[in-house]
């Protein structure tokens, strides 16, 4: 009876053995075919969540999505991303903020072989459109006695209110109600200068405000007209 047992002890002993060597060996057998994959960009369907932002001050980062035969890999487990420039070649970029065109980076983890990266790597464009000039303009309203133009001309400044503008503004007279030649206008200012002996009435002064972003590249360029009133007395 206590051989039987000592029996029982050492096969069960035996048994648990030859299950943990047979454990090892599949997790190993495991570990090849791992390092054995090699998945290219190729084989993957990869897509970004949004290709397309318009500008607003903040951070746009798409995020992709990397499928292989139906299984959707893991970012940083099963490839890594970066977001960039691609001018003349890629360079990451912390923030991608200002309007144009961006990349992101995608790299695979499977890189045991070939030693070729360039089947593990690829890069997949998205844009940052400029945003609508927020520029609002309004024509004011003046009045000048006849007596003040009898003998001189009369500069009016600050003829046009103009907020929000994004670039460089720029003013020209478009029409006018009656008497066009009695009025010019300064192109980089906006004052309107009234030639004398014009005669009295009420004069409709139409001036396109133009705002062009040669600096400002993140907003679109405007034009607006308003109409600024000119009644002399």
């Amino acid at each position: 009876m206590k051989k039987h047992c000592i029996s029982g002890t050492l096969f069960l002993f035996t048994l648990l053995f030859l299950l943990s060597g047979a454990k090892v060996l599949a997790n190993g057998e495991n570990e090849q075919k791992n390092t054995d994959v090699y998945i290219s960009v190729d084989d993957c369907k990869i897509t970004l969540n949004k290709k397309s932002f318009v500008y607003n001050g903040k951070n746009h980062k798409p995020v992709p999505t990397v499928e292989y035969k139906g299984k959707v890999l893991k970012n940083g487990t099963d490839y890594t991303v970066d977001y960039g420039t691609n001018d003349p070649e890629f360079e990451t970029v912390e923030n991608c903020i200002n309007a144009g065109t961006y990349w992101v980076y995608i790299c695979l983890n499977y890189q045991k072989q070939p030693d070729d990266y360039s089947f593990n790597e690829d890069l997949y464009s998205y844009v940052i459109k400029k945003a609508p000039n927020p520029m609002t303009i309004k024509g004011k309203t003046f009045t000048l006695k006849r007596k003040a133009l009898k003998k001189k001309n009369k500069v009016i400044r600050k003829t046009i209110a103009v907020k929000k503008a994004k670039g460089k503004l720029s003013f020209s007279i478009t029409k006018v109600n009656k008497n066009k030649q009695y009025f010019t206008i300064n192109k980089k200012t906006g004052a309107i200068t009234v030639k004398k002996r014009l005669k009295k009435g009420t004069y409709k002064v139409w001036v396109k405000v133009k705002a062009v972003n040669k600096t400002t590249a993140n907003y679109k360029n405007t034009a607006k007209t308003t109409a600024v009133t000119i009644k002399v007395k």
